[in-house]
């Protein structure tokens, strides 16, 4: 289980070094890398996340991905920390947590737009522009398509949905005419 209070200790450790070290992107990614990596690989995984080999074994195969990844020293340093305090399990919510604060310290906020069909650049520009005046933050969208949505978009971000579609408004008149 993990402790999301201890990840966000982590993560802002990690988000006031970058900031230290003016490489707050470049934390972030190396970060988000290396669990990318972790996750990716279930043996891996249970090597670095498990209590099964000792704490040097460990350290050394976290030297050794940091160094092929091309890991910074104070992202390696870091990540070490975790092997040895025994939290390295908790890497991708530290990474989850930091993108977060760093999001918000730099006015930023993440939205997820699923449409209907694919929509064109000027489109998703207008939308994430749209977005922005509406949230009164800088918005970077992701966009996939979802047929049952029927037309129209739904916007997260956080935890405001924004529902225009199709699909909402057709249940939205359903619970009217149900409620007489």
């Amino acid at each position: 289980m993990i402790n999301r209070a201890l990840s966000r200790r982590y993560a802002h450790a990690l988000l006031d070094l970058a900031s230290e070290e003016k490489a707050v992107d470049s934390f972030g990614a190396q970060a988000a890398e290396m669990a990318a990596v972790v996750s990716g690989h279930a043996d891996l995984s249970k090597v670095l996340y498990g209590g099964l080999f000792a704490t040097s074994q460990r350290k050394a195969i976290v030297e050794e991905l940091c160094k092929k990844l091309g890991s910074a020293p104070s992202v390696r340093k870091f990540l070490l920390l975790l092997v040895d305090k025994d939290r390295f399990q908790y890497l991708p919510a530290v990474v989850e947590e930091y993108r977060a604060m760093a999001d918000e310290r730099a006015g930023i906020a993440r939205a997820k737009v699923r449409s209907a069909a694919a929509l064109d650049d000027s489109t998703k520009k207008g939308i994430s522009a749209g977005l922005g005046k509406y949230t009164g933050r800088q918005v970077e969208c992701s966009f996939e398509t979802d047929p049952a949505l029927l037309g129209g978009i739904r916007a997260q971000i956080g935890g405001l949905v924004l529902d225009g579609s199709i699909k909402a408004q057709l249940e939205r008149m359903t619970q009217t005419l149900k409620q007489g």
